[in-house]
């Protein structure tokens, strides 16, 4: 897969012409550069020009909860259910004194990344992208046509 790298600038420019299309983009960039504000702003942004079923997929939790949260936030609805999400957030929040949830904005770039790369025939995504959401990007890829004998030691004690 060939990927397009654009500076921010460029982002922001292109953001006036497409929004849908380079606000995620923008948003995963600035998280990846710890601007975790703007991360927000730009997430925030975005997925306000989204669809309500499109919007429920970053929203969804489902892959993140254990079963207990799940079936909590299965019978709660309406106030209680944005309760319930707002305590899952906050304790998944890995500094609960910034105002940004870090972890919530690498949801939201996990998921727009899932729906880009895993979705082939399968919505909104098949189950590399269950995974991908779930933990993240792999420290370790291998091919069949391009083996690679020598490793990381954590890949190794894995194996």
């Amino acid at each position: 897969m060939n990927e397009i790298v654009h500076t921010t600038i460029e982002l922001q420019d292109l953001i006036e012409k497409d929004p849908k299309q380079y606000l995620p983009l923008l948003a995963a960039q600035q998280l990846s550069e710890r601007e975790y504000e703007a991360s927000g702003e730009a997430y925030k942004k975005y997925l306000a020009l989204l669809a309500e079923t499109e919007r429920a997929y970053y929203e969804d939790v489902s892959l993140l909860t254990t079963p207990e949260e799940q079936q909590a936030l299965q019978w709660s609805s309406g106030l209680e259910k944005r309760h319930l999400l707002a305590w899952f957030w906050r304790k998944k929040d890995p500094t609960p004194t910034t105002p940004v949830n870090e972890r919530q904005l690498e949801h939201y770039r996990r998921v727009h990344y899932a729906r880009q790369n895993y979705s082939e025939g399968k919505q909104p995504w098949d189950q590399r992208g269950e995974v991908y959401i779930r933990f993240g990007h792999p420290d370790h890829r291998s091919w069949s046509d391009h083996l690679v004998f020598e490793t990381d030691k954590d890949v190794v004690k894995v194996k």
